[in-house]
């Protein structure tokens, strides 16, 4: 037998409209009413009907935008960690932003990483009727599996940390970038290069930085990868980076993250003076050379692709395999020698 909302405000002994505002997520509900209502929805089993739901919302907001259905974001964060990112954000950002225009509420959640966690999760996301929702990548360096209940959702993953995917993806453009990159280094007289990246993002990754720098410097003679710091041997860290680029001297270092500037920086280096310094995911404020990636547009996109499948209702097997790939950006910062040209 279904379970219907008048059921729910029986049991938790509230009102019809403040269970239906706890189940949508929305605002001027109390928190411990709200988990009261989840926690009852979920025990009763009730499921909420969104194509009902929406029609009723379209009825009730004639003179307002229109509310479709609420999208739900899933952060993951490793132990420990804190909870606030600035490229993070601004996933989120473009989530909300795109979503309003499209008529969707956005939700930020955090996805348990235990089995008996995310099918606990997902039973709380069919009671509230939630249909679509969009995979943030692990923070730190990781990855992490979903089971296979997921499935039931049209979703979007952002980046590539999953263990098994069952969705599309919105992704940079990271061979295009590191092209790009690997160009602007050869116009500035750059030939020795050197990779000080860590073993483990890099193999997250599937190798593309690796990858394209061997690429770009079979094809081109006059530049030389002359090193990469895990291979040599040396550690991450503030000594091992310095005792490396002693080492391998090379007149540029290709980075991902803003902590092998920090160290150089701390322990006295000078950039582009004693060594060139291209990081592949600038951000604005910080001093480093690269590309900045677009995650306000990564967010965007994700939206706006979810937001298809959830009103196309395309098939699992349409669309599972769909990369949509977002070109970064040029930032040309202090860590580099200017180009001949400038």
């Amino acid at each position: 037998m279904l379970v219907s909302i008048r059921q729910l405000a029986r049991e938790t002994g509230v009102s019809v409209a403040t269970v239906s505002r706890a189940l949508r997520g929305l605002a001027h509900v109390d928190p411990a009413t709200r988990e009261r209502v989840l926690a009852t929805a979920e025990r009763l089993g009730y499921t909420r009907d969104p194509l009902l739901s929406t029609a009723l919302s379209r009825a009730r907001r004639s003179q307002q935008p229109i509310y479709k259905e609420t999208i739900v974001f899933l952060v993951v964060e490793a132990p420990g960690e804190p909870t606030a990112h600035p490229w993070k954000q601004e996933f989120w950002e473009g989530i909300e932003r795109r979503a309003a225009q499209l008529g969707y509420k956005a939700e930020k959640l955090l996805i348990p990483l235990s089995e008996d966690g995310q099918r606990r999760f997902i039973r709380r996301l069919h009671a509230r009727g939630i249909r679509g929702v969009i995979f943030s990548p692990q923070t730190p360096l990781g990855s992490y599996r979903l089971i296979p209940e997921w499935q039931q959702f049209r979703g979007i993953e952002i980046a590539h940390t999953l263990e098994q995917s069952y969705f599309p993806r919105v992704d940079r453009l990271i061979h295009d970038d590191m092209q790009e990159m690997l160009v602007e280094l050869k116009r500035r007289g750059y030939r020795r290069i050197g990779l000080a990246l860590v073993y483990e993002g890099e193999a997250m990754r599937r190798w593309p930085l690796l990858a394209e720098t061997l690429s770009f410097t079979r094809r081109d003679r006059g530049m030389e990868l002359c090193g990469i710091l895990w291979e040599d041997g040396y550690e991450f860290s503030p000594e091992g980076l310095a005792q490396w680029i002693r080492f391998r001297e090379p007149e540029v270092i290709i980075v991902n993250g803003m902590i092998a500037y920090e160290w150089l920086h701390q322990a006295g280096w000078k950039f582009p003076e004693d060594v060139g310094l291209c990081r592949v995911d600038t951000v604005a404020g910080r001093p480093e050379s690269g590309m900045t990636v677009d995650y306000i547009r990564h967010g965007q996109q994700a939206v706006s692709y979810l937001a298809s499948l959830l009103e196309h209702e395309r098939g699992s097997d349409e669309y599972r395999e769909v990369v949509i790939g977002i070109p970064s950006r040029w930032h040309e910062g202090t860590t580099l020698r200017p180009g001949a040209t400038d």
